[in-house]
């Protein structure tokens, strides 16, 4: 399953379980997408495409934590040894994981909740959990 296909299962979940929290969740999804140079252009100029920023975020505080923000992956970020794993972009040459993983750290030392996740049922567990206060 590819990380776009696991975006829209969580995206109708959200819809589905948290209909009255809609406009508290969205999706930057147009992140990863393949942009036409004039878009590319257009997006840097007016600050729309950020390196590292999670796929998901939920501006709800669940009384622990302010927010909550998601990595999405197709697979687990993380080696047998709980390592990151090194995942290079060919165009920046750039550690593509570890940089949303500092992002992800940045959020946490404001106060937010942050992590990756690398499947449909993780996800809907760690929101879940969220709601629950039982992270």
């Amino acid at each position: 399953m590819s990380e776009e296909q696991i975006q829209i299962m969580c995206s109708d979940w959200m819809n589905i379980r948290y209909p009255e929290l809609s406009k508290l969740y969205f999706f930057n999804s147009f992140q990863g997408m393949r942009l036409n140079f004039g878009q590319i252009k257009k997006a840097k100029k007016t600050g729309g495409l950020k390196t590292g920023l999670p796929d998901f975020m939920f501006l709800k505080n669940n009384g622990t934590y302010s927010s909550l923000f998601i990595e999405l992956k197709k697979e687990s970020p993380y080696n047998k040894d709980g390592s990151l794993q090194k995942h290079f972009d060919k165009k920046t040459g750039r550690d593509h994981y570890a940089d949303q993983n500092d992002v992800l750290e940045l959020l946490k030392l404001e106060g937010h909740y942050a992590c990756f996740a690398w499947s449909f049922d993780q996800f809907k567990k760690i929101v879940t959990d969220y709601m629950e206060n039982k992270l």
